[in-house]
C-alpha cells in the first residue's frame, strides 16, 4: 500500500532502479536509480526543460531544432516559451556545423531514428555535436525516439552515454506498449536535476503509480523485452509489405531512412508537378488513407513528400493504402501534365488572351452604391482614376480546338499602349488556321465591339487566321472621329460572327 501513497517525485524507487539496469543494457546509458525523473511521456520532459532554459534566459530563448523535425516537439517548446530556431537535416543527420552561427545554447535532436526522415547521426556528427555542447556550455536534448526498432542491426548506442553532463536524455514506453499509459523518463545533467526534480513536483506532485508499477514488473520479468522482441519482428513485416507495395505502385517514390521506426517517408518529386503536398494529403484522405505532409513538419521549404505510419495496419491494408496512394499521385500528375499542354497549345495554335477596348459605361463597371441620378454629379477624380486605368474583366472564352481557354478584355489605353508594342515589334507570326470562333458568355458587354469587330485576317494568316487584335467598334469610332478619314487597318475576315 505504500507504493500507491505520495511518493517521491521522481517516481517510483522500483521502477528507477529497473529502469537504470534496462537502459544500460539496450541503450548504453550510464545512470543510477537517482539520476532518473519519471514523467507523464516525452512531453512532459520537454515542458520541464523548456521551463528550466526559459528561466535561464540563455541565447534569447531560442532553442535548436531539426528541420524537417517533429511538428509536435517544435509546438511544445514553443508553447513554453522557447523559440525554434531550423537547423537543416541531411542523409547524415543534423547538420551541426550550422549550430555555431545561431547563437543558441540548446538543441533538441531525434539521433537514433530521426523524425521523420529515418536517418541516423553519423559518428562525425556525434563527435561534433558533443565538442560544440562543450564549447558553448550548451543543453544537448536527446528524444530517443524509435530506438527499440532497429531492424537489420543493433540500435546506435544513445548520445547519453558519451557526454552525461551535457545530454539530457528522455524516452517514453508510447512506442513499446501504447501512448496512453502516459510513462516516460528524463535524465537529466546533474546540474539541472534539482531544479527539474522541484518542477516535477509542483507540476503534479509525480507521476501515476499503477502504471509504474507495471512497467517494473515488465521490465523485472523479461516480459518487456520479449513484447518487444515480438512488435520488432511484426512491424518488419508491415514495412516490407508497405515497401513491396510502393516500389510495385510508386516506382518513382524516393523512400528515406534506414530500416528503423514506425514510419516511412517517401518523396515524389517528378510525379505530383506543382501540387503542394498538403493538397495531395487531401485528396489523398478523401481515397481512405490518413497521411503526414512532409511540410507539416517543416520550418523551410523543401520538396513534397508523406509521412507514412504502418504500426497500426496489417499488410493488406498497408498494400491497398500504397495503391490508392499512387493513383491519387498519378491523377495529380496528369492533372499538371494537362495544364502544361494546354499552355503549350494555346501558345502555338493561338494567344491566351484575346483583348478588345472597352466603352467607359459599356463594360464591367467599379461596384457603385449610389442611386442612378448621383452618378454623373458625385464621380470623383479618385474614382475615374481608378475606373480608367484597372483592366476590365469579362467573361470571353476562346475555344482552341477542345480547349477553353479564357480571355480579358482591357480598356482604350490598355489596348494601345499594346499596339504600339506591337507595331514596334513587327509583323506577329500567323496564328494556325485550327482556331475556332470566340463564344462570349456573360452579361453588360455590349460595348465591348465583339460583335461588329469580328476576327480579321492576319498581316501574313491565310483564312481563318487570327489578326493581331480584335476588331472594336468603339475603338473604330474613335479613331474616325478624331480621323474622318480613318479606315479599318485589317481587312475582315468573313467567317467571323
Amino acid at each position: 500500500m505504500a507504493d500507491l501513497g505520495y511518493g517521491d517525485p521522481r517516481g517510483s524507487e522500483w521502477l528507477r532502479a529497473e529502469l537504470a539496469g534496462w537502459l544500460g543494457r539496450t541503450r548504453g546509458l550510464r545512470a543510477e536509480p537517482g539520476d532518473i525523473i519519471i514523467v507523464t511521456g516525452v512531453a512532459q520532459a520537454f515542458a520541464l526543460l523548456a521551463q528550466g532554459l526559459r528561466r535561464d534566459g540563455g541565447a534569447n530563448g531560442g532553442i535548436a531544432v531539426e528541420d524537417p523535425g517533429s511538428r509536435g516537439s517544435r509546438d511544445e517548446l514553443a508553447y513554453w516559451g522557447l523559440r525554434p530556431v531550423p537547423i537543416p537535416v541531411d542523409s547524415h543527420g543534423l547538420m551541426v556545423d550550422q549550430l555555431a552561427g545561431t547563437g543558441v545554447r540548446a538543441v533538441l535532436l531525434t539521433p537514433a531514428h530521426q523524425f521523420p526522415t529515418g536517418v541516423v547521426l553519423a559518428p562525425g556528427r556525434r563527435r561534433d555535436l558533443l565538442d560544440w555542447a562543450a564549447a558553448a556550455k550548451a543543453l544537448v536534448i536527446e528524444d530517443d525516439y524509435d530506438a527499440e526498432y532497429r531492424y537489420d542491426r543493433a540500435p546506435v548506442p544513445a548520445l547519453q552515454a558519451s557526454a552525461p553532463g551535457q545530454v539530457a536524455y528522455a524516452g517514453s514506453t508510447s512506442k513499446t506498449l501504447a501512448p496512453g499509459m502516459r510513462l516516460g523518463w528524463l535524465i537529466p545533467p546533474s546540474r539541472l536535476r534539482d531544479d527539474l526534480v522541484e518542477a516535477k513536483h509542483a507540476s503534479d506532485l509525480g507521476s501515476p503509480a499503477l502504471p509504474q508499477l507495471v512497467l517494473a514488473h515488465l521490465i523485472a520479468s523479461g516480459e518487456l523485452e520479449q513484447h518487444i522482441r515480438g512488435v520488432r519482428k511484426r512491424q518488419r513485416s508491415r514495412r516490407d509489405a508497405l515497401l513491396r507495395a510502393l516500389r510495385e505502385h510508386l516506382p518513382e517514390a524516393r523512400v528515406q531512412g534506414i530500416a528503423a521506426g514506425l514510419h516511412l517517408l517517401i518523396t515524389f518529386p517528378a510525379r505530383t508537378g506543382a501540387a503542394e503536398d498538403t493538397e495531395l494529403a487531401e485528396r489523398v484522405s478523401r481515397a481512405g488513407v490518413l497521411v503526414h505532409p512532409l511540410s507539416w513538419h517543416r520550418q523551410r521549404p523543401g520538396p513534397p513528400g508523406f509521412v507514412l505510419g504502418y504500426a497500426a495496419h496489417t499488410p493488406d491494408q498497408l498494400r491497398e493504402a500504397a495503391r490508392r496512394i499512387a493513383l491519387v499521385l498519378a491523377a495529380a500528375h496528369l492533372a499538371d501534365l494537362a495544364r502544361r499542354l494546354v499552355r503549350r497549345l494555346v501558345r502555338r495554335l493561338g494567344p491566351l488572351g484575346v483583348r478588345a477596348a472597352v466603352a467607359p459605361g459599356h463594360g464591367p463597371q467599379l461596384a457603385d452604391a449610389r442611386r442612378p441620378g448621383q452618378h454623373d454629379q458625385e464621380h470623383s477624380a479618385d474614382g475615374r482614376e481608378q475606373q480608367g486605368h484597372a483592366e476590365r474583366e469579362m467573361t470571353v472564352r476562346a475555344h482552341v480546338r477542345h480547349i477553353d481557354c479564357p480571355a480579358v478584355l482591357q480598356d482604350e489605353d490598355q489596348q494601345e499602349q499594346q499596339d504600339d508594342g506591337e507595331e514596334a515589334d513587327g509583323d506577329p507570326e500567323p496564328a494556325d488556321p485550327g482556331v475556332l470562333g470566340l463564344e462570349r458568355r456573360g452579361r453588360g458587354a455590349r460595348g465591348s465591339g465583339l460583335r461588329g469587330g469580328g476576327l480579321r485576317r492576319g498581316r501574313r494568316g491565310g483564312p481563318g487566321g487570327l489578326s493581331r487584335r480584335l476588331g472594336n467598334r468603339y475603338w473604330l469610332l474613335r479613331r474616325r472621329a478624331r480621323d474622318p478619314g480613318a479606315r479599318d487597318p485589317g481587312a475582315r475576315d468573313p467567317g467571323a460572327r
